[in-house]
C-alpha cells in the first residue's frame, strides 16, 4: 500500500508540472508582442528613401530615353536636310551648266567646225568632279565634247573636217585641239539618245540611260 501511494503522488506531481508548463506557454502566446521603438523609426525612413530613389531612377530613365529620342530625331532631320541639299546640288548643277553652254553655243563661242575655243568646257570639267563629259551637238551634225578619262582630259569632235568621224584630240589650256590622239568611226549626234530626247521635249531634260560609245 505504501508503494502504491508513493506512485500516485509521483503521477500527480508530473501532471502538475505538465499543467504548469502548458499554462506558461499559453501565457507566452497570449502576451502581446512589443516592437522596438528603434525598428519603428528606421523602417518607415528606409521605405521612404527606397521609394524616393526608385521614383527618381524611373523619372531619370524616362527623361533619358526622351532625350535620346529627341537627339536621334534631330540628327535624322539634319542628315535628311544634308542629303536633300546634296541631291539638289547634284541635280541642279548640270542644268545650270547646260544653260550656260547652250547660250555660249548659240552665241558662236564654240568653234564647232574647227573643234576649238572650248576653254569653257575645259574649266567646267576641271572644277566639277562629278561631271565627266560635256556634249555639244547641232542640227548640222557637228559635235564637240570635252571629256575626262583616266589618262586625262580630251577634246573630241565630229564635223566636216573629220568627215563626220569621231576624232579625239589632246587639248591645250585654252580649250583648243592639239595633236590627234585617237580615231573612231562615224558619229552623228543627231542620232544619239541625248540629242533625240532634248529635241523631242523642246527643253532641257534628263534622258534615259544609254551606253556611251
Amino acid at each position: 500500500m505504501r508503494y502504491r501511494h508513493i506512485s500516485k503522488l509521483m503521477i500527480n506531481n508530473e501532471n502538475n508540472t505538465s499543467k504548469k508548463r502548458l499554462n506558461e506557454q499559453l501565457n507566452q502566446l497570449q502576451k502581446p508582442r512589443t516592437i522596438p521603438l528603434r525598428l519603428l523609426l528606421i523602417v518607415p525612413f528606409i521605405l521612404q528613401i527606397a521609394g524616393a530613389v526608385g521614383l527618381v531612377g524611373y523619372l531619370s530613365l524616362r527623361n533619358g530615353q526622351k532625350a535620346v529620342n529627341d537627339v536621334a530625331t534631330q540628327l535624322r532631320q539634319q542628315i535628311s536636310v544634308q542629303i536633300h541639299g546634296e541631291i539638289q546640288q547634284y541635280i541642279n548643277t548640270p542644268h545650270i551648266l547646260n544653260k550656260i553652254n547652250a547660250t555660249s553655243l548659240a552665241d558662236g563661242k564654240f568653234d564647232m567646225a574647227k573643234a576649238s575655243n572650248a576653254r569653257q568646257l575645259l574649266i567646267q570639267i576641271q572644277n566639277f568632279p562629278f561631271i565627266f563629259p560635256f556634249y555639244c551637238g547641232n542640227s548640222q551634225g557637228q559635235f564637240l565634247v570635252a571629256a575626262k578619262e583616266e589618262t586625262g582630259i580630251y577634246l573630241s569632235a565630229s564635223n566636216q573636217e573629220t568627215n563626220y568621224h569621231f576624232y579625239q584630240y589632246l587639248i591645250d589650256d585654252w580649250g583648243n585641239k592639239k595633236q590627234l590622239h585617237k580615231k573612231f568611226g562615224k558619229y552623228d549626234p543627231r542620232q544619239r539618245p541625248w540629242y533625240v530626247s532634248a529635241v523631242k521635249a523642246g527643253k532641257p531634260i534628263w534622258s534615259e540611260f544609254y551606253l556611251n560609245g
